[in-house]
């Protein structure tokens, strides 16, 4: 049976209860070893600290390892032929993954295997725009991000750790923002004439995958990575259909849905506490700006530029249709 994780204020906690217990002959001295059985021990919390921040250093000497390879490879990059160029990206990619595999399962290292998988991710990353530098490639950039974060998603989802998880949320948040913000004006034309703006809707294919795998592990970290992604998301859609001036407004809706969202998992349950931590964060940073009374002069100055537009009264209504669907 897996033993259930305590902090150490609540292992205090447990232990005075059931001195005191066993006191009162509530419960007798076999029965308190076997309560404390079923939690880890003080040598167990500890060991699995240590791990942990064994593989968060491990994390780091990988990423500025990968950087220093990156930075040797480039400045010998001029100097080398075409073909050679292609035989170091590709072989090393290979050579690193097939480290890693190599680690985790004829070694049975798996936190080691999960640092050099982390590893060959950072260098499939470069790989990519040192391909296109190869061959002159001058495309949108940000689906350099996005292949990028294609490329990562099996090993995230095949991972025991937050390692690779860490650098996926980070390349779903980097793609997202540049797609929107550098080029939202980019989109598609549907019947009638209407035009839907870039809003990064592919993002959603590749979140909900890793959310899943949070969910199926019961992991607190990994829904507090992916919770900030999805609010940042939802806020870039103000800019993306141009309803920048709406943006705090906006923040704070995110702030208040994900407190929803939050407030229906069951009591008790652990992964609520990124929904409910992110939610407050948001709908505080709201209410700061609008405590301001320039923030309303701005507003006001804005309403009068605009007032005649459809977005407002078209916003307004989706946002209180919204607001049904999520009372109900």
């Amino acid at each position: 049976m897996k033993k259930r994780i305590l902090s150490d204020k609540q292992r205090r906690w447990l232990q005075d209860e059931l001195a005191d217990w066993r006191e009162q002959n509530i419960v007798l001295p076999e029965q308190t070893d076997r309560i404390l059985a079923c939690y880890e021990s003080s040598e167990e919390v500890s060991h699995r600290k240590r791990s942990r921040f064994t593989l968060a250093i491990s994390g780091i000497a990988a990423l500025l390892f990968g950087l220093a390879a990156i930075l040797v490879i480039g400045h010998n990059w001029d100097a080398m032929p075409r073909a050679a160029k292609l035989a170091v990206i590709f072989g090393v990619v290979i050579a690193t993954h097939a480290g890693g595999l190599w680690l985790r399962f004829a070694r049975d290292a798996r936190r080691a295997g999960e640092v050099v998988t982390l590893l060959g991710c950072l260098f499939y990353g470069a790989g990519i725009w040192l391909v296109a530098q190869v061959f002159h490639l001058d495309a949108h950039y940000p689906d350099g991000f996005w292949w990028w974060a294609l490329g990562v998603l099996p090993f995230a989802l095949t991972s025991e750790t937050l390692l690779i998880h860490c650098l996926y949320a980070g390349l779903l948040a980097a793609w997202a923002g540049t797609e929107v913000l550098g080029y939202r004006h980019l989109g598609a034309w549907l019947f009638g004439g209407w035009h839907v703006p870039n809003g990064a809707y592919r993002l959603l294919a590749l979140l909900l995958p890793a959310l899943a795998w949070a969910y199926r592990r019961a992991s607190v970290g990994a829904v507090s990575l992916y919770v900030p992604v999805f609010a940042w998301w939802i806020v870039l859609q103000s800019f993306s259909w141009h309803f920048d001036w709406q943006a705090v407004f906006i923040v704070g809706a995110v702030g208040a849905l994900l407190l929803v969202i939050a407030e229906n998992h069951e009591p008790g349950n652990r992964m609520a506490v990124p929904y409910r931590f992110w939610g407050a964060a948001l709908a505080a940073g709201a209410l700061v700006p609008m405590s301001f009374g320039g923030f309303y002069e701005e507003i006001g100055r804005w309403w009068n530029r605009y007032h005649s537009s459809w977005a407002s009264p078209v916003a307004l209504a989706v946002g209180l249709a919204i607001l049904m669907l999520l009372a109900v």
